[in-house]
């Protein structure tokens, strides 16, 4: 009945991935180690992706940095070639390589590029 009656394509998409066998099961999951936890803050944005709820982050913004307008699910922010979740997870790659090259180069040696 909700998946039927959800209002776009992207929440019956939302619930019918949430729907499947132990697609919750990683919020009831001891972490092996301390920091394999998630941090309050991006459990909470997590969450409410997870069940289609504003982003409380979000409000009052009405922008992104790129032009596009923000809707309150913060979907714009998965996605954005400027602030994104793709830009900050390639930011997060970029430095941990570098940092491993340095371990094994001079560490003057190894630069990483600006975006």
């Amino acid at each position: 009945r909700m998946y039927s009656e959800a209002p776009t394509e992207a929440a019956k998409a939302r619930i019918l991935s949430l729907s499947t066998p132990g697609a919750q099961a990683h919020w009831s999951a001891i972490p092996a180690f301390y920091h394999f936890s998630l941090p309050s803050g991006p459990a909470t944005v997590a969450l409410n992706l997870q069940l289609g709820l504003p982003q409380p982050s979000l409000r009052g913004v009405r922008t992104c940095v790129c032009g596009a307008t923000i809707d309150p699910l913060g979907y714009h922010y998965l996605v954005c070639a400027r602030r994104g979740w793709v830009i900050t997870q390639h930011d997060g790659v970029r430095d941990t390589v570098a940092a491993m090259l340095k371990t094994v180069y001079d560490p003057g040696s190894v630069k990483v590029e600006p975006r």
